[in-house]
């Protein structure tokens, strides 16, 4: 029992030592955000640790020697963190905070971390063998630690359905499995469910650079309400990780678009933007529509980013993450089922989008209206981008009008796909519809923030300068 508690320990600690060592070496320290510290440092330890876990998978360095990994995704970034980048300056305070609006929020915040650690823990007296989670995700994760070398993967990952997705989830629960000495049914979830936990906190604090308390409250409570999210708490899929990821990117867009140019805090937010985009990439497929919704969205409002925010080697990261899977795929001969991989060889999304359109579009369409409309679910947050770009303030800020209509084009890309399934549509609604637009509803929360904080602004942009700290 205590050998297992310090297994379990060491494949925590691991991945947020990981993180802090990042942070660091962006230069962010916890004074300045203390709940964005708290909520930044699990996903980029993770990022930084399935890194280092895919290179010792290459490299073909047996599962018993994957303790190595932490060490080695910490050498690169122990000189800058042992260095000390700039320290920036704290964002200004647009709003002051009472004590008494301190603690509720406080208070929130907490309520929400009891209720993903409740879940959490109720989960774990039933094996992880059910469902996606088990069948997909934990069966990608036993793959890699039972089926390794390299002919005994490809043929087991054959007779899987989606033998293309993104590696991050399965990586990190064969890091469970390979410091457990063992395959773990229960415990394997934990590194995904401190994920969710993370996406809470993420989003209270982006929530509350922007909003006072009881807005911001407001807010954040249809989140914890929504079934969704609380599915999220208990599982080991991969839909919380790329919200995660979406609220990450955008809310380090919002915070370096409220700086002037060449802020010193500039910089950290930059990286938090595309290392969430890395997060998101390289969760689940759906994050390469969602970068490819921000990138037309980007074009259609003709506000692409000033010349600084392109060049720089944090934009390796997304870069690195999408060829570093490409590559996968390639090596192993993966195709994804929308290309015509299987189970459905040979009839890609195209042609089948093109013979259902007539009678899966109605269908798709009724149940993304009763999705939206449905007062069990937050969802309904994905409809007040539409509207809200008829607002003035909205149709003028870039900061707000190109995630509206990433948003937007996000979920209409999301019901296309329907239109063209290979899966019985009923049976692919009914398990996964509400799970997958769910992955947007975070960061439209972020959005709507900033489109609350910019309509109460004495000026244009003042409520969008930021907060400094928890």
């Amino acid at each position: 029992m205590i050998d297992d508690a310090l297994r379990l320990l060491w494949v925590v600690a691991a991945p947020a030592g990981l993180g802090v060592l990042c942070l660091r070496a962006l230069g962010v320290r916890a004074a300045q955000d203390r709940l964005g510290y708290a909520a930044w440092l699990w996903p980029l330890g993770c990022l930084c640790l399935a890194a280092a876990l895919w290179l010792l998978l290459a490299l073909d360095v047996p599962p018993s020697l994957w303790w190595l990994a932490p060490p080695l995704a910490a050498a690169p970034l122990l000189p800058a963190a042992w260095r000390g980048a700039p320290h920036p300056r704290p964002l200004p305070v647009p709003l002051p905070w009472s004590r008494f609006g301190q603690l509720v929020f406080a208070a929130l915040v907490l309520l929400g971390l009891w209720l993903a650690v409740y879940l959490a823990v109720a989960a774990a007296g039933t094996p992880c063998v059910f469902g996606d989670e088990g069948n997909l995700w934990s069966m990608k994760a036993k793959a890699l630690y039972v089926d390794w070398p390299l002919g005994a993967f490809r043929e087991g990952q054959r007779a899987q359905s989606h033998p293309d997705y993104p590696l991050l989830n399965p990586l990190l629960q064969a890091w469970v499995y390979s410091q457990f000495g063992a395959v773990e049914l229960f415990l394997n979830r934990v590194p995904i469910q401190l994920c969710t936990v993370s996406l809470w906190l993420a989003t209270c604090a982006a929530v509350r650079r922007l909003l006072p308390p009881w807005l911001g409250a407001l807010l954040l409570v249809p989140l914890l309400l929504d079934a969704e999210f609380r599915s999220a708490c208990s599982t080991a899929y991969a839909d919380g990780m790329l919200a995660l990821g979406l609220v990450l990117a955008l809310d380090g867009w919002l915070r370096c678009r409220a700086l002037p140019p060449g802020a010193p805090a500039a910089a950290p937010m930059r990286a938090l933007l595309v290392l969430g985009l890395a997060f998101a990439l390289w969760s689940k497929n759906e994050g390469a529509l969602y970068v490819a919704a921000a990138i037309g969205a980007a074009v259609l409002t003709a506000r692409l980013p000033r010349a600084p925010w392109w060049p720089g080697a944090v934009w390796l990261w997304p870069c690195a993450v999408v060829a570093a899977q490409w590559t996968w795929n390639r090596w192993f001969g993966f195709t994804s089922d929308l290309l015509g991989g299987p189970p459905s060889p040979g009839v890609g999304w195209p042609r089948l989008f093109a013979a259902q359109w007539q009678t899966h579009a109605p269908r798709v369409l009724q149940a993304g209206i009763d999705l939206l409309f449905s007062p069990a679910s937050a969802a309904g947050v994905l409809l007040v981008p539409l509207p809200a770009l008829l607002l003035r303030t909205v149709r003028q800020e870039p900061r707000l009008r190109a995630p509206a209509l990433a948003l937007l084009l996000s979920v209409l890309g999301l019901h296309l796909v329907y239109v063209g399934t290979w899966i019985d549509l009923d049976l692919h609604l009914r398990t996964s519809h509400a799970r997958v637009v769910g992955q947007l509803v975070p960061a439209a929360i972020v959005w709507l923030a900033a489109v609350v904080a910019a309509l109460r602004a004495p000026a244009p942009g003042a409520a969008l300068s930021g907060r400094p700290t928890a």
